[in-house]
């Protein structure tokens, strides 16, 4: 029987609601393979392929991560897609087109055939975000997708140097930030860590300002050499440098303390503003693709993000699998598009 709803809307709803998303990004174009013969790549999108919803997938499948490698979307995407290759009994052969926000593999993605031999990944609000900026002048929109499966959401935190004096709590931080320009990393206009640094500064009177770095990798290294002030990024971003006492977690954008790091207060615990930011993580394909196929995706997805292999794979990177297929998913996007919608105004739109 087809698996349309592991995780209930209302609950996923209520982790929507508590955050907007992102990821980070940087420019140029690399690839390399989850699994199997690299050559299945070219193959992926080919006119030759006409789908075949009963036989498919008869050839690899290309999954298109619109980020840069390394970062905690490429290792969840490759980890995700290692596991649903097994029981779709096909490769998938992940390739990296990062820049643009993402818009650069999202919109490869809508350039393939619909056949169901090129999945993208998708991150939120990134996705949503590059077609609601009026500057972008984009005409495509979450309805050119047929989402597949959303499989993390990833809350975001503020964290600081471990040496780091000036500051040592958040409270000390925020205290420190009303009076001085702070900088923090950012994953770029309207990302979630972008998102998060003005929700920040609207609701506590701060003033951080954002520095776009072009990885998560990158944004680390940038607070740790003393050139950015504080790292505001992802929970999966931020469990390992912590764990490796580079960086000291001070809150987490959250309605609630997070499982992967349970002592870590929330902004609202801590001021008592009700601060929420996230990055939500899912794969697609392109709108059109037959019904049939999009059905053995949803269901191969839907599978392999709930085996004990890649949740805990997961775990080990700061996330928490999910499992939320097709329509629920895109319930679940166009509510956060109606809520972006709302925020257009302190995005400066």
């Amino acid at each position: 029987m087809k698996v349309r709803r592991i995780v209930s809307v209302l609950a996923a709803a209520g982790i929507i609601a508590a955050g907007i998303a992102g990821c980070s990004q940087s420019s140029g174009t690399s690839g390399s393979a989850a699994a199997g013969d690299t050559t299945g790549a070219g193959q992926a999108s080919g006119d030759e392929n006409t789908g075949g919803g009963t036989d498919y997938p008869t050839q690899a499948i290309t999954l298109i991560i619109p980020y840069s490698a390394g970062g905690s979307t490429d290792i969840g995407a490759r980890l995700l897609a290692a596991e649903a290759e097994k029981i779709l009994g096909q490769p998938i052969v992940s390739t990296n087109q990062e820049g643009a926000g993402g818009w650069i593999g999202w919109s490869s993605a809508l350039s393939a055939e619909a056949d169901g031999y090129t999945l993208v990944h998708t991150n939120s609000p990134n996705l949503i975000t590059g077609y609601l900026d009026p500057q972008q002048n984009r005409t495509q929109t979450v309805e050119d997708f047929d989402p597949i499966i959303l499989y993390a959401m990833d809350s975001n935190a503020v964290a600081i140097r471990a040496d780091e004096t000036r500051f040592t709590t958040f409270e000390e931080l925020v205290a420190y930030a009303k009076e001085n320009e702070v900088f923090a990393t950012s994953s770029g206009p309207a990302g979630d860590d972008d998102i998060a640094i003005k929700k920040l500064n609207q609701a506590l009177g701060t003033k951080l300002t954002a520095v776009p770095t072009q990885s998560s990798s990158e944004a680390l290294t940038s607070v740790l050499g003393g050139h950015i002030d504080v790292y505001v990024g992802n929970i999966g971003d931020t469990k390992v440098p912590t764990e490796n006492g580079d960086l000291k977690p001070l809150a987490v954008l959250a309605e609630e303390r997070t499982s992967i790091m349970p002592d870590l207060p929330t902004v609202e615990e801590l001021t008592g503003s009700p601060v929420t930011a996230s990055s939500s993580r899912g794969i697609a394909v392109k709108a059109g693709t037959d019904p049939e196929i999009v059905a053995k995706l949803e269901d191969a997805f839907a599978q392999a993000a709930q085996t004990d292999s890649f949740k805990q794979s997961m775990l080990d990177q700061g996330i928490e699998a999910i499992a939320i297929v097709g329509d629920d998913y895109m319930e679940l996007l166009k509510q956060e598009e109606a809520e972006l919608k709302e925020l257009a105004p302190l995005l400066g739109w």
